[in-house]
């Protein structure tokens, strides 16, 4: 009864005649509340994540700790509401986005771990803003707290060397913390001041001292932080075995160990040079395809023309797309435009990236950021850097960074997925799609020189050695040094590219080898479909078809197109 009521209700006003089992309305209407659940409950973690969550990981707070607490508590809620969810009751698609989602807790509460572990050093980087802590608590002071108030050991700064930072992060994070507490330490002040006379009083003037201290060293913290492994010149610590098991795991969805992922990018790596062999002596003759990669790097544009080259590449890539009907481009996703990378970019981005979109007169604009060199080099370095972004190079690169690569992806990203779909991301989908964009292109065409085809497998095989030195780098089986080495002998790098290529990766685990484990997931689900479908593949609903999933794990992406297939 309650079913035909709503069935009623909702067809008001209708003039078609409409008829619906009773028990099919009723499986509908379940459907569609269920729906509804699963949707609050990812607006809820989302909101969570944009808050509560960043404070319990963040390691400047001096409250972190009691953050964290307050977060296991709820996720534990969250995890509930996941739990209650009737999956029988919801769609193909809906179903996965609820194991999506409860993917999305298990990161969450692996972030807050990961952060619990570190608190001790956090804490002995900053142990006078530890000491103020219990002054953090919600509430009035009390007359108990103007001994700590007054406590002019409590907030000494630590004369130990093993409690200095010693990276950048570390730095920041101290001075963060310190800052607070200065912060903290004042208000307290005021407040006993206020509340306790003559003796309150006596405690603010002792806190106010303590204050500037904290405010001075955090200061210094700060200036130093730039100049420290991981900003400054040398390169960042390695993430240990763990920590990057961690990140394969609940950042990627992925369950190979970094044993595993090194195996295939040594695989990927050896299968590519035997085709980058065959491609020298075919069209390179007498020469080794190192040596013919330096040959093809001669023909670069100089630095003032590299913007609108890069341009003029992105462009034809995009309108190739259109014309062979490889993918939808939407009208709106066809505008963009270029700008440089700053100088302290420069230092770890030798060739380009793909930055915020921006509102333009014509529309939504992707912003590609092109690497031409930058103030603090030479001109040897100037010059290395225009060889390392040649012609052949921009031309992939463009495709890569533009159409049909990350601007068209995060473009239907916006405005074809779910909240929660844009918040569980992984590069592993986001940079293996602009991997797959570069051999699409190829296979099709668009790439057939000889230079670029060279460059093309050259950029494969740089990509390979990203997963084979992201796992070494970051669990311990080799140093940055080595990596630059192998960088130069594998993947044909030039030196100065290699340093920056390899201080970026010291500071980001697990994106360098995205790339290669991406595009080896498209292709597996690519010759999946072309498997079921034979002469129904259709090239141009695969690649829309796998946008609008988002970029997502692809153990989730994989579910989906099980999905779309039907029984």
């Amino acid at each position: 009864m309650r079913a035909a009521l709503v069935l009623a209700i909702l067809l008001a006003g209708c003039k078609t005649e409409v008829v619906v089992s009773q028990p099919a309305l009723e499986r509908e209407l379940a459907a569609a509340f269920e729906a509804r659940r699963l949707e609050s409950a990812a607006a809820r973690t989302i909101r969570f994540r944009d808050g509560l969550l960043r404070e319990a990981v963040d390691p400047a707070r001096i409250d972190r700790p009691a953050r964290a607490e307050a977060g296991r508590r709820a996720l534990a809620d969250l995890r509930a509401a996941v739990a209650d969810l009737h999956r029988g009751r919801l769609g193909g698609e809906a179903r996965v986005d609820a194991d999506l989602l409860a993917f999305l807790l298990d990161r969450s509460e692996e972030e807050i771990r990961l952060a619990d572990g570190d608190e001790v050093r956090w804490d002995a980087l900053a142990r006078p803003a530890g000491a103020a802590a219990p002054l953090a608590r919600p509430g009035i002071l009390v007359r108990g707290d103007l001994p700590l108030l007054a406590s002019a050991d409590a907030f000494s700064l630590p004369a130990s060397p093993g409690d200095r930072p010693s990276t950048a992060a570390e730095a920041r994070a101290a001075a963060g913390r310190l800052r607070q507490a200065a912060e903290l330490l004042k208000r307290r002040g005021d407040q006993a001041s206020v509340l306790y006379g003559s003796e309150g009083e006596g405690a603010r003037a002792a806190s106010r001292s303590s204050a500037d201290r904290l405010e001075a060293e955090a200061k210094r913290l700060a200036d130093e932080a730039p100049k420290l492994p991981g900003e400054g010149e040398g390169f960042g610590p390695a993430l240990g075995t763990e920590r990057f098991a961690s990140i394969l795991r609940f950042q990627h969805g992925l369950e190979e160990s970094p044993a595993d992922l090194e195996a295939f990018g040594l695989s990927l790596l050896e299968e590519t040079e035997r085709a980058l062999a065959d491609l020298a002596e075919a069209h390179f003759p007498g020469l080794t395809w190192r040596q013919a990669m330096e040959k093809v790097r001669d023909d670069h544009a100089a630095a003032p023309d590299l913007p609108a080259e890069a341009r003029a590449a992105a462009e034809a890539a995009r309108d190739f797309c259109i014309e062979r009907g490889l993918v939808t481009i939407p009208p709106e996703a066809r505008v963009g435009h270029v700008d440089l990378v700053g100088d302290e970019m420069a230092k770890s981005y030798p060739f380009a990236a793909y930055s915020f979109r921006l509102a333009t007169p014509e529309g939504e604009s992707g912003r590609y950021l092109v690497s031409p060199g930058a103030t603090w080099m030479d001109a040897a370095q100037k010059e290395e850097r225009l060889r390392g972004n040649c012609r052949a190079w921009t031309r992939i690169v463009a495709a890569h960074e533009m159409w049909p690569g990350h601007h068209l992806q995060i473009f239907v990203a916006d405005r074809e997925c779910s909240l929660l779909r844009r918040e569980a991301w992984t590069p592993v989908f986001v940079e293996g799609w602009g991997l797959y964009c570069e051999w699409l292109l190829e296979r099709h065409g668009f790439l057939a020189a000889p230079a670029d085809r060279l460059a093309v497998l050259v950029m494969r095989a740089w990509r390979a050695c990203r997963v084979v030195l992201d796992v070494r780098l970051h669990t311990g089986k080799c140093t940055p040094e080595q990596a630059v080495d192998f960088l130069v002998e594998r993947a044909a790098t030039t030196r100065e590219s290699a340093l920056a290529e390899v201080k970026r990766w010291m500071t980001s685990p697990g994106q360098p080898l995205s790339y290669a484990v991406g595009f080896r997931e498209i292709l597996a689900l690519r010759a999946s479909e072309e498997e079921r479908l034979g002469a129904r593949f259709d090239e141009r609903a695969f690649h829309d078809r796998l946008l609008r999933c988002g970029p997502i794990p692809f153990r989730f992406v994989r579910r989906i197109f099980e999905v779309s297939a039907g029984p």
